[in-house]
């Protein structure tokens, strides 16, 4: 598949001038930590720490800023164990030799429409427009992401995004190739599924393979269990079945919300997706402790209400963010990656297969088709696995289709602005 720009972990040219602009300050360190960046919080990200930004220092004041550029190996990896220290540790202003700070890192916390609102280290908060040229929606600065502020006068202007170290996206709707990125540099994604419209597996299968696919680590959460006897069973079977790590918690009676707010205790982010209605807001407030959310009743036919409008990132008390994302009731996987976590039991069947290249229907030797018959693989995940398999493959002919549409059409325009020069130069 072709190399898109803004992919998790994928290189590109905007984040090789990326590296250009931000760097980390030679021989300074996080407070609290010590030359390994090892603190009470683990390690913390190089993206998060000592981020200064040289060329924009340099066009500004003229002045040179040493230290090493920030590219991807310096990022550790996603795990719940390597995480972002406090909040107070996140970016640095940058200060300009008369006492101003003209250029400064920080991350997204919301975004609007041609405009996002950033977070420093102070924590400050600030309404920036964005200046970063996009083909792209993918591209585009979003909740969670890393971002280089650039103050000229009385405007503030996101200048640059770092490279994502994870990325939480899905395809858009209506059968479109392109990707719509729900939030950026999640340590944990957590399925929230409501105990009390219990969704079909194959709707959680499917939240599955998104979340799986941003790279990050994944629980599922059962919400509302105060009003379902059978929580316990539920959260076994999903274990058992989707092989899954399930936390049963209750925003009303607080069962589980600890076991839910240690993916993000120290000092992560932790995203939540789900359907509307699965009680999404409400465990934000409860772990939050204090509603910073609206809330809503479900319908009276038992379908979900748009409660959460936007993507938005908010602090914890312990020192960690939660990213709540508005209900999603058409969720497009992005490509297959996603699936060999999801469906983990059945892609090592497949690997067991006498062909490489076997297709599960008639061929000998075949290991699926074996455990169907075995009674170890059930027909419904066996059937739910091909039909996403075939949804991410359908997604990534049309995305290399458009991706390589839009190359042929950049060739032609360098082409005739190369024409128009020579032309205009006499030759």
């Amino acid at each position: 598949m072709l190399a898109r720009l803004g992919r998790a972990g994928e290189p590109s040219d905007r984040h090789q001038r990326l590296e250009d602009h931000v760097g980390v300050l030679a021989g300074e360190r996080p407070h609290g930590t010590d030359e390994r960046g090892v603190g009470a919080h683990g390690v913390v990200p190089h993206e998060g720490c000592g981020l200064v930004v040289r060329s924009a220092l340099q066009r500004v004041h003229g002045t040179r800023v040493s230290g090493r550029s920030l590219g991807r190996d310096a990022v550790p990896p996603p795990s719940k164990s390597v995480a972002p220290g406090p909040p107070r540790t996140y970016g640095r202003r940058v200060e300009s030799s008369n006492g101003q700070a003209d250029a400064w890192t920080g991350r997204v916390v919301r975004g609007d429409r041609g405009s996002v609102r950033v977070v420093d280290a102070e924590g400050g908060v600030t309404t920036a427009r964005v200046a970063v040229p996009v083909s792209d929606p993918l591209d585009a600065p979003c909740v969670g992401d890393w971002v280089v502020l650039v103050r000229t006068g009385d405007d503030v202007a996101v200048t640059d995004v770092a490279p994502r170290r994870t990325l939480l996206e899905r395809a858009e709707p209506g059968g479109s190739s392109r990707h719509q990125p729900l939030a950026a540099n999640v340590d944990v994604v957590a399925v929230v599924v409501g105990l009390d419209q219990m969704p079909s597996l194959e709707k959680v299968e499917r939240l599955l393979v998104v979340a799986w696919s941003s790279g990050a680590a994944v629980h599922v959460v059962l919400t509302k269990a105060d009003v379902a006897p059978d929580a316990d069973d539920v959260a076994h079977d999903i274990t058992t079945q989707l092989g899954a790590e399930t936390i049963v918690c209750s925003a009303r009676t607080g069962v589980g919300v600890a076991e839910v707010a240690a993916l993000a205790s120290t000092g992560g982010t932790l995203a939540l997706v789900g359907s509307s209605g699965a009680g999404k807001s409400s465990l934000v407030n409860a772990l939050v402790g204090d509603e910073v959310v609206a809330t809503s009743a479900i319908r009276s036919d038992g379908r979900g209400r748009h409660t959460t409008v936007r993507r938005e990132l908010v602090a914890l008390p312990g020192g960690g963010w939660i990213v709540d994302t508005p209900g999603l009731r058409g969720v497009g996987v992005t490509d297959s990656a996603g699936l060999s976590h999801a469906f983990a039991d059945v892609e090592e069947l497949a690997r067991s297969c006498r062909f490489g290249d076997c297709t599960h229907q008639v061929e000998p030797g075949c290991a699926v088709r074996g455990a169907l018959d075995g009674g170890t693989l059930t027909l419904r995940r066996y059937e739910s696995w091909r039909a996403l398999q075939r949804e991410a493959e359908w997604l990534e002919r049309r995305t290399d289709a458009r991706l390589a549409a839009e190359q042929n059409r950049q060739v032609r325009r360098t082409t005739r602005e190369q024409r128009r020069f020579r032309r205009a130069r006499g030759h």
